[in-house]
């Protein structure tokens, strides 16, 4: 008999062990690798709370005599509480079967679905069909494909510094406004699944510090228009190791040009930290103009990965309605149930 169940004290070496066989295609999960045997009294004291509260990420385990089948990994999204991710999906190499994957896929969304999730995204290689197949199986379905695009080393050509009317350095003051570009930039229809918090752009004096001390990078910048008190666009450079540095920005449909712009304002920042870095930017299938952009500039189509979602719906049951008056029935008293005198005098 196969259990389904949350990951026990038990079962956290073999877990390790399974994730040490995949440990080139999952990501870090270095909470749990760090604590190790701590981490399962920490997500039982976790998983006991909503999922709104929870703390750590939620890992599940398939097991059948007490050996480890298959492992799923759920966390919490940091922008929306109602939408958690799949992390990690794995089978053991020697189970034949996907159906042990598919019960246990079935068996932690549907616990959390009705815990109060709404929306479940998952990240997976297209060249996994079978990764595909069994999340397709689960209810997922296609959002969009996300492509990392790559630039060795941009620093070594010559880039003259770009003005921008309006651009300056973002502060905490500007997260709202990051986040209703944000929602700006996307398609209505992928809104609800992709879209960010105002609390993901907005960054304090103790994330500042603590990036200068582990030796990382981070700006961001705005362009602000002061006459509509709006943005009109936002780009951003962050560095774990001072050798690759991501580019992430966002521009409003009325700055048809600002793609290119920011994105050249970003190149030559970084051209002034070093010459020798290597750049990253992700874009997605239905951004088609920055798609043509990056291949044009001579950015390099790296890792593809396709981005599913599955929705989790909970019926809405009927309320009564406030303040409506029930029917009474009184002798010699009228009600919508019974004749008026109005009514008897108008049948006469």
């Amino acid at each position: 008999m196969i259990k389904l169940r949350a990951m026990g004290l038990g079962d956290v070496g073999q877990v390790i062990a399974l994730l040490g066989a995949f440990r080139d295609e999952v990501p870090r999960y270095r909470l749990f690798l760090t604590l190790r045997h701590l981490f399962a009294p920490l997500q039982a004291l976790s998983m006991a709370l909503p999922p709104t509260w929870q703390f750590t990420p939620a890992i599940f385990t398939a097991a059948s005599n007490g050996r480890v089948l298959a492992v799923l990994g759920l966390s919490k999204d940091p922008d929306w509480t109602t939408r958690w991710k799949i992390d990690q999906l794995l089978l053991a190499p020697d189970v034949s079967t996907y159906d042990v994957a598919s019960q246990l896929a079935h068996y932690a969304l549907n616990r959390y679905g009705a815990e109060g999730v709404q929306t479940f995204i998952a990240l997976t290689h297209p060249r996994y069909e079978q990764a595909l197949a069994l999340l397709k199986a689960c209810g997922f379905r296609p959002l969009a494909q996300q492509w990392t695009y790559h630039h060795a080393s941009p620093g070594q050509c010559e880039r003259p510094a770009i003005f921008i009317a309006g651009l300056r350095e973002a502060t905490c003051a500007d997260a709202k406004g990051l986040k209703t570009l944000s929602d700006q930039t996307l398609p209505v229809e992928k809104r609800l699944y992709m879209e960010r918090s105002a609390r993901a752009f907005s960054r304090s004096f103790a994330h500042a510090t603590l990036d200068t001390l582990r030796g990382r990078f981070f700006k961001r910048w705005v362009v602000a228009d002061a006459a509509r008190d709006l943005l009109l666009g936002s780009v951003s450079v962050a560095s774990a190791d001072l050798q690759t540095y991501d580019i992430s920005w966002m521009v409003s449909s009325g700055w048809p040009e600002g793609d290119a712009e920011l994105l050249e304002f970003a190149l030559h920042h970084v051209s002034e930290q070093t010459r020798k870095a290597t750049v990253r930017v992700t874009a997605y299938s239905f951004q088609k103009e920055r798609l043509a952009m990056l291949q044009a500039k001579g950015f390099e189509r790296g890792e593809e990965t396709q981005l599913l979602v599955r929705d989790f719906w909970t019926p809405l049951q009927d309320k009564p309605r406030r303040g409506a008056s029930p029917i009474l029935l009184f002798s010699r008293k009228t009600s919508t149930a019974c004749g008026s005198p109005l009514s008897d005098a108008t049948q006469q």
